[in-house]
């Protein structure tokens, strides 16, 4: 077990052993009181503001590798970033003020400190559309950025068009560190070659990260039984959702006619997330580097057909009606007739001011024999990428910011988001906050899903079920010839880069 899954597992053993003991007070069968208790206890449980400081592996102390007296001379780090209307982007990897805001302020110090560390200046470029603009540069050959922090679905197939540098062994940026997700080297480091990276160096991925919020009034009514729990023995899992999903229904006006006003288990037009959450496997690398289709077998297919039924049937609010207005969703969780939403996390920010409190939890495991909770980040967080323009003779500054940033992403930025992303009307629930923790180091990265533009998009299989195709035996053979020609074009430009 490597320094970074051990970290997360000594976290999430700590987690389970204090709320084991703290229940042993209570032993009521179903006590869902503790999904509703405020939780104000001056000692939180392994959250940054409580661990010791002589804690290593707590996120405040954990070192860097980074050598030390490292000096640039004032060189500039030229990123381009993304801009948008929604802010899921803005100021996701630097800032140019303090504005007062939690968060955007942790952003801000941070890019201060790490200036100032390794006598580097910030030069950020902001655009509305990263790949134009690479293109732009790289086809011109100017040397102009030295990072590109793109729109994860849209910047991948440039790297097969040999628009970025092989980032496998990137001066001073070290992989093995928990700011950067394991399955990076492990699933996108291709025959030695990686284009790109990604972990707390942006907000974004986080922001993007794909969980569960349940509505804690909803549980207590319909007694629920508490679901920390469940996910501690391990027993969240496929079959536990759908139970607990049919279990919360109700027809609240006797017509016989299931809407808005009626209360629901789920309501939810997400699905990608289920490839990595239960662990069905897309595809395989082959000794040559290729990579294989390896999507469809039993276990894809029996997963399918449950999360199918379980999304059309009447404990979960009608999928057509939310592809006519998605907001309804939040209508019925915030008016406590909702008991599950899948969510990214930043949508937990919209819940915030909500009257009744939420918890937030991971996706579930399709079994009891899978190790553990897995989930996977929305495609439009942020890729980081050096293009070929970049000069080599920057190398070295290049990987030291990237590692320094990152690093201090993990240590300051990402508690920062997570305890502003938990905060609602009351307190902030320890017990969600340690959950994220655990699965932010448990982000996959799928070759399926970074690449899905350039293979056919065989990453959003289960995207399926919400445009009602039942049969996804017949699907996927009718648009297997579109999938084979897809991996063979990418196999062929990939195995013809650097």
């Amino acid at each position: 077990m490597n320094k970074k899954r051990l970290l997360y597992f000594v976290v999430f053993v700590i987690f389970i052993s204090v709320s084991a003991l703290a229940a042993c007070g209570d032993k009521t069968e179903n006590n869902t009181d503790d999904i509703q208790k405020d939780t104000n206890d001056e000692t939180d449980i392994d959250s940054p503001a409580s661990e010791s400081e002589d804690d290593s592996d707590s996120r405040a102390n954990y070192k860097d590798s980074l050598p030390d007296g490292l000096d640039f001379g004032g060189m500039e780090y030229r990123i381009l970033t993304r801009s948008d209307n929604d802010n899921i982007f803005l100021n996701a990897e630097f800032a140019e003020e303090e504005i007062g805001d939690i968060v955007h302020d942790a952003v801000y110090k941070r890019q201060k400190l790490i200036e100032e560390k390794l006598n580097v200046t910030v030069k950020t470029s902001v655009t509305a559309d990263t790949v134009s603009s690479t293109k732009k540069s790289v086809n011109a050959d100017d040397d102009i950025y030295d990072v590109v922090a793109g729109y994860s679905y849209f910047i991948t197939p440039l790297a097969l068009d040999g628009f970025f540098v092989n980032l496998s062994e990137f001066p001073y940026i070290d992989y093995e560190k928990p700011w950067w997700p394991d399955s990076i080297t492990g699933h996108l480091n291709i025959n030695g070659k990686l284009y790109f990276a990604t972990g707390d160096f942006t907000l974004s991925l986080i922001r993007a990260m794909h969980c569960i919020v349940f509505n804690k009034q909803v549980a207590q009514d319909f007694a629920v039984p508490n679901l920390y729990q469940t996910v501690r023995d391990g027993d969240w899992t496929l079959d536990k959702l759908e139970e607990t999903v049919k279990s919360v229904s109700r027809d609240v006006n006797g017509d016989g006619i299931w809407g808005i006003e009626d209360i629901y288990g789920l309501a939810t037009l997400s699905y990608d997330e289920y490839f990595p959450a239960f662990q069905l496997p897309m595809t395989e690398t082959n000794g040559d580097g290729t990579l294989s289709i390896a999507v469809y077998n039993e276990k894809f297919v029996n997963a399918y057909n449950r999360m199918y039924e379980i999304a059309h049937s009447t404990a979960s609010y009608s999928i057509k009606s939310l592809l006519a207005d998605r907001s309804q969703e939040q209508t019925l969780f915030r008016e406590d007739r909702l008991l599950f939403n899948f969510v990214l996390l930043t949508d937990c920010e919209k819940y915030r001011d909500m009257e009744s409190d939420f918890g937030i939890l991971p996706h579930p495991k399709y079994d009891k024999t899978q190790d553990n909770y897995y989930t996977v980040s929305h495609d439009y967080y942020s890729l980081l990428c050096v293009p070929i323009t970049a000069d080599q003779s920057r190398y070295q500054m290049i990987g030291a910011f990237t590692e320094a940033v990152a690093a201090e992403g993990y240590r300051t930025v990402t508690p920062a988001y997570f305890d502003v992303a938990l905060k609602n009307k009351y307190s902030r629930d320890d017990e969600s906050f340690q959950i994220l923790d655990m699965l932010a180091g448990q982000i996959t990265f799928q070759p399926a899903i970074i690449y899905s533009g350039s293979l056919g998009n065989i990453g959003h299989l289960m995207r399926q079920i919400i445009y009602d195709v039942a049969d996804i035996t017949s699907f996927y053979e009718k648009n297997l010839g579109t999938y084979e020609k897809a991996f063979n074009k990418f196999n062929e430009k990939f195995a013809g880069l650097d």
